[in-house]
Formats: C-alpha cells, sequence, structure tokens
C-alpha cells in the first residue's frame, strides 16, 4: 500500500510550490500597488479616485461634458471615462488641475464656503477654483482645494451611488482616497 502513496506524494509537493509562488506573486502585487498609492499622481496618468469608506468612484453625474455638471461618487466601469481622472500640474506651483477624461473640465472647488458641491468647469476661466493641493494619508491621498482650503470630500459613509462630492473642513467627512491607474 505504501508503494501505491508514492504518486500521491509528488502531486502533493507540485501543489505546495504552485500555492508558494501564488502567494509570493500576490505579496509583490499589494506592495507594487501600495506603493503607487503612496506617490505623488505622476501627470498625464489617468487615474480612478476610489473612496476609501465607500469604495466607489468619483465621478461625473450621468457622464455629463457640460459645465457645471456634479462631481458624484459610483460604481464606474473600467470603460466609464466619465469616471477618469488626470492630474495636470499647475506650472510654477504645487497645485494640481484634477481633469476629467471625457470632458476635459476640471474638478472645481468653488468658493470658501462649507459643503459646497463639487463641480466640473472650464479649467481656464476660473483657475484658482480648479487648483487642488494633493496629500497623502498613509497609503490614500487628500484632495484640498486651492481657493476654498476645504478638503474633497464624501460626507458620512454614504455608501450609495451618485452622492454629490462636496468641499469640508468638517470630521464627519471623508477625505480619503486611493488613486488607481486606469
Amino acid at each position: 500500500m505504501s508503494v501505491g502513496m508514492w504518486p500521491w506524494r509528488r502531486h502533493v509537493a507540485k501543489i505546495a510550490v504552485l500555492v508558494a509562488v501564488f502567494a509570493v506573486t500576490t505579496a509583490a502585487a499589494n506592495t507594487v500597488r501600495e506603493a503607487a498609492a503612496e506617490a505623488a499622481p505622476t501627470p498625464g496618468q489617468l487615474y480612478y479616485l476610489q473612496n476609501v469608506t465607500t469604495g466607489l468612484r468619483v465621478q461625473v453625474a450621468s457622464g455629463s461634458t457640460a459645465a457645471g455638471a456634479a462631481i458624484v461618487q459610483g460604481t464606474a466601469s473600467a470603460t466609464t471615462t466619465q469616471a477618469h481622472w488626470r492630474f495636470a500640474p499647475v506650472e510654477g506651483t504645487s497645485f494640481y488641475q484634477i481633469v476629467n477624461r471625457r470632458s476635459g473640465l476640471c474638478m472645481d472647488a468653488g468658493a470658501a464656503s462649507v459643503r459646497v458641491v463639487i463641480r466640473q468647469s472650464s479649467c481656464v476661466n476660473l483657475p484658482t477654483f480648479t487648483h487642488w493641493t494633493v496629500g497623502t494619508a498613509g497609503t490614500n491621498h487628500t484632495m484640498t482645494g486651492r481657493r476654498s482650503g476645504q478638503g474633497l470630500c464624501v460626507i458620512g459613509d454614504l455608501n450609495l451611488s451618485n452622492v454629490p462630492l462636496v468641499s469640508d473642513v468638517t470630521p464627519s467627512c471623508d477625505y480619503r482616497f486611493t488613486l488607481i491607474p486606469v
């Protein structure tokens, strides 16, 4: 009977090797993702901005290409260009304009009022309204409007699609986003 068990030991050894290779590959992929999340945005690279708490992605409401359309969170698929964002450095500053791929318009933080709904607008007409600093919060990112001084946030843990993002400074907001390369 022990002679018949030998072929099984070969299979067990092969499975053990495959499991070890999978574990090493997965760990390496996680390390690369974490390192990418810690880095500043790469100019020209398209990103999804995914809220850490809700897991939903930042996108333009209804895929609109019109100025004034609200920026909301939603369940964007890989082909949804309304959820693709590019960080364009503002020359001579540490600010970025966050440009939507589909509309070509910028995220607009608005004035210094609390809980202003974030909208998209021309990147040229109101430039300081469309300037953002990008900070890190562990392996995540925060975005703060230049003119408003307030952070891009989702109020509470509203885990619903089409909830508008706002600029705010209160603790009830979730300011943490993961930048995921498209």
